[in-house]
């Protein structure tokens, strides 16, 4: 196996280090529609699995090192009141849920991105 080093990559118009890329980009996103239920755009996101309304995981598909990253996600309908709640469950999933303005589990779209060190 080969290694390529470099510190910057341009594209004839921008110039950006390689460290934003390995450290500041998200190494997952997905936007998933509830109600269908349908992944619409995805990146390193095997599957989601609907558990029950408004009650989903994320499974990815390359898994990250740890449990510590951030995985938020913000509704992508304008559902007055939509809370959209996250958490990394495991280094290969993050739990999704979706309410309405009264606490009462809902089935919506979202978009999620996901972001730290890949195992």
């Amino acid at each position: 196996m080969s290694t390529l080093e470099v510190s910057n990559l341009n594209d004839g118009t921008k110039t950006v280090a390689t460290t934003n890329l390995t450290n500041g980009s998200a190494k997952a996103y997905v936007r998933y529609i509830q109600v269908t239920p349908a992944v619409n755009q995805s990146f390193n996101v095997s599957s989601v699995t609907d558990s029950s309304t408004g009650n989903t995981t994320v499974n990815f598909t390359n898994g990250f090192d740890a449990i510590e990253y951030p995985c938020p996600a913000n509704n992508s309908w304008t559902a007055g009141g939509l809370g959209v709640w996250t958490r990394m469950a495991t280094t290969s999933t993050c739990s999704v849920i979706t309410n309405n303005n009264s606490g009462v589990a809902t089935d919506h779209a979202y978009n999620l991105a996901s972001f730290g060190d890949l195992a």
